[in-house]
């Protein structure tokens, strides 16, 4: 078997270059919004977005608080923490906060792998590398308000409403220093990525200047962990001089409203809707999205005034879009949420579960620098990153199905996702149901079909030993394959 499977990674590892090779052949729309909108697509969801339609699929993924999330609500309920208020969660963990970090970590991953609100999920993942927040904090308990009462609550609103959370969250104004930042001294490090990381653009219309009055526009936003929220405006720390910002005055004896200001203004700046609208171009159709539809969405953009559901409709129904499909490689956390989704497999050791995630490089908050995790290709297909996905594939399947006593607390349920195959070509087309909601055609269900039967063809009888011995390598192996790893 370990001969097999390395002549067929090898066969892999040529065509990660050139995703034009791997998509899958007759794409059905639907199948490929959910590719995109969802961390995986699962049968169940398929058939009900298919039953619906594309755009009533959509418009009930936008809004998430009529979805009945049953079998996550039930995920959650294990997890206290994500229940608690913020003064709840001071008092519950003050002697114990390094739970938190983990805790906001497995409480993302359960959200996306069980949560019906997939598109949610994969907004506040988009907003997570947006305003990136690195764990090493000492107030863990921020962050998590971060996640739920900014991110999440604000993911599908407003652009503005979004920027004011986050400008106002501790967690936020720790991470680049603003809490520090005074009339004697202003701050320029949450100036400079407001305007470079969170608007604008690095290239954007602005000046060395302007991130000098950006500063003290902000000195006197601080902390203060008596206040509902940890925000609190010391008039005593802020500059109430005269400012001028990207071509714009200031009055002199404003306090709090010089922030807010600012963050509108940058908020309903073209720059801004330009460079956010690449952005979201870039995590769901392509790499190097199309001009023409970082145009029509940028044009959206202002139309809206910043309306994240109406850009999203914009992009998901462009033309774009829909010529989009095999253009985009999933990230490493992505990838992982895929295969759970697919098999269904669970831990029992949460150091096991952690230890897989930071192996494959991309753990929430995990990133240091502003800029937030990378969301194009280049950046992750690399042979220690390659090799890390594939060991990862074949452990979550052959390993903890063959071998449970070596698979450290895994728990596998891929007898429950095989129903008695009769063929070699059936028990592709039923593990490509569960990795993709629909069997496959053409040359790749060819290339797994022949490793299932030992190149004897996809019509080769699976007899008990043969799907003994293929079963659970064939599940790893389609899902190690670029077909399963490019979206």
């Amino acid at each position: 078997m370990n001969s097999n499977r390395r002549a067929f990674f090898q066969q892999l590892a040529r065509p990660l270059q050139q995703p034009q090779d791997n998509r899958l052949t007759d794409v059905d729309p639907i199948q490929h919004l959910l590719k995109r909108a969802t961390w995986g697509v699962t049968p169940e969801m398929l058939a009900h977005a298919q039953a619906i339609g594309p755009e009533a699929w959509l418009e009930e993924q936008l809004n998430p608080s009529e979805l009945t999330d049953t079998v996550f609500d039930s995920k959650i309920k294990l997890m206290p923490m994500w229940s608690m208020t913020r003064r709840e969660l001071y008092d519950g963990y003050y002697d114990r906060e390094y739970e938190i970090p983990f805790g906001i970590t497995k409480g993302i991953f359960t959200k996306a792998v069980y949560s019906q609100k997939q598109l949610l999920g994969r907004m506040t993942d988009f907003w997570r590398d947006h305003f990136n927040i690195s764990d090493e904090t000492d107030y863990p308990v921020e962050l998590m308000m971060f996640e739920q009462n900014v991110l999440e609550k604000h993911a599908f609103g407003k652009f503005r409403d979004l920027l004011i959370a986050t400008a106002r969250n501790p967690s936020m104004l720790m991470y680049l220093d603003n809490f520090a930042s005074s009339k004697e001294a202003p701050n320029e490090n949450y100036a400079r990525e407001l305007l470079e990381l969170h608007t604008l653009g690095v290239d954007g219309p602005y000046s060395e200047e302007d991130i000098r009055e950006v500063a003290r526009a902000f000195t006197g936003w601080t902390i203060h962990l008596g206040t509902k929220d940890g925000f609190f405006f010391d008039e005593e720390m802020h500059d109430f001089g005269r400012k001028s910002i990207l071509g714009k005055s200031f009055p002199a004896d404003r306090g709090i409203e010089d922030g807010l200001h600012v963050l509108s203004l940058l908020a309903r700046h073209p720059a801004t809707a330009r460079f956010l609208s690449t952005k979201l171009c870039r995590r769901f159709v392509a790499d190097q999205p199309a001009q023409s539809l970082i145009e029509s969405t940028t044009q959206v953009w202002i139309n809206s005034d910043g309306d994240i559901k109406t850009v999203l409709r914009h992009i998901f129904f462009s033309a774009e879009f829909q010529q989009s499909a095999g253009r985009k490689y999933m990230r490493p956390f992505e990838y992982l949420v895929a295969i759970f989704r697919a098999t269904e497999v669970d831990y029992s050791e949460p150091w096991a579960f952690e230890d897989l995630l930071l192996r494959l490089g991309q753990y929430p908050h995990g990133w240091h620098p502003p800029n937030g995790y990378p969301d194009v290709a280049g950046a992750w297909i690399n042979t220690g990153g390659l090799l890390n996905r594939w060991n990862a594939a074949m452990l979550l399947t052959h390993t903890v199905h063959e071998s449970p006593d070596e698979g450290w607390g895994w728990v596998s349920r891929l007898d429950e996702q095989i129903n008695d195959p009769q063929t070699a070509g059936e028990l592709v087309d039923q593990i490509a149901t569960r990795l993709w909601g629909a069997p496959i055609s053409g040359p790749a269900r060819d290339r797994f079909a022949a490793y299932a039967s030992d190149d004897l063809g996809a019509d080769t009888p699976m007899t008990k030993h043969l799907l003994s011995r293929k079963m659970a390598s064939t599940f790893g192996l389609m899902m190690a394959s670029p077909t399963f790893q490019w979206r």
